[in-house]
């Protein structure tokens, strides 16, 4: 890779200081280092990142780039404004706390009904996911990781009710899952809760996997609300929740 031009501005500053991933697609890993930047603080709310110079910052064409800045605004770390291009959006203490409570409700209930319905085989198969966390741990594959944690619950999710099972997935994506980045110790947990949890599915356990499933969502919504709370003031929304 080519020197990049000493950066004028500070968000060229903050890209210069960013590496991407060599061991994900240019999307992924472009993916991954705006979120991590986003989530620690370095680009706080309302920072506009122009295409163009974030594709000449990073050293790659406009087109990841773009398709990156569509999974971040899905992610609703991004916004697209008329005029204006992508900025970042505002994160506030108030929607992490609504998404998570109402995740661990409702994939509480959705672990409970997948209690009397996941096949033997589809047990075994949470279980090697849980073995291929451990693995992408060990190799600080933070794009890794995040995609198990999504098949973990989203396999869990398919075997309750169909409608559940839709709110479920509208919510995990409404929020980062990116919470490894900012707290690496949050893998080596998430595997032994997901383990317990998994026992308790295979006793066919269905009120224990509701309370762990709860237990494990509140706790990551917990951890990723003490990380927002240690950042700049001008890192985070302070509007208030209209619920």
């Amino acid at each position: 890779m080519s020197p990049l031009p000493a950066p004028t501005d500070p968000l060229g500053t903050v890209l210069a200081s960013l590496r991407l991933e060599p061991r994900l697609t240019a999307r992924d890993r472009i993916v991954d280092l705006l979120r991590t930047a986003i989530l620690n603080g370095q680009l706080a709310s309302g920072q506009r990142l122009p295409e163009a110079e974030v594709a000449h910052q990073l050293n790659v064409s406009r087109m990841p780039i773009r398709e990156a800045f569509g999974i971040l605004e899905s992610e609703g770390l991004l916004r697209r404004i008329p005029n204006r291009g992508a900025v970042v959006a505002d994160v506030s203490f108030e929607d992490v706390v609504e998404v998570f409570r109402l995740r661990a409700l409702l994939e509480g209930m959705a672990a409970e009904q997948a209690a009397e319905r996941l096949p033997d085989r589809q047990l075994a198969a949470l279980k090697e996911m849980v073995d291929l966390l451990r693995s992408k741990d060990q190799a600080a594959d933070y794009g890794g990781i995040n995609a198990i944690h999504r098949e973990i619950h989203s396999l869990i999710w398919q075997h309750s009710g169909r409608a559940l099972a839709s709110l479920c997935q509208i919510l995990f994506q409404s929020f980062p899952k990116a919470l490894v980045q900012v707290r690496p110790q949050r893998t080596e947990e998430s595997a032994t809760e997901y383990m317990a949890l998994i026992e308790a599915l295979s006793q066919r356990n269905g009120p224990l996997a509701n309370r762990l499933m709860y237990r494990h969502i509140e706790e990551s919504g917990r951890l990723l609300v003490e990380h927002l709370r240690g950042l700049p003031p001008s890192t985070l929304s302070s509007r208030q929740s209209t619920s």
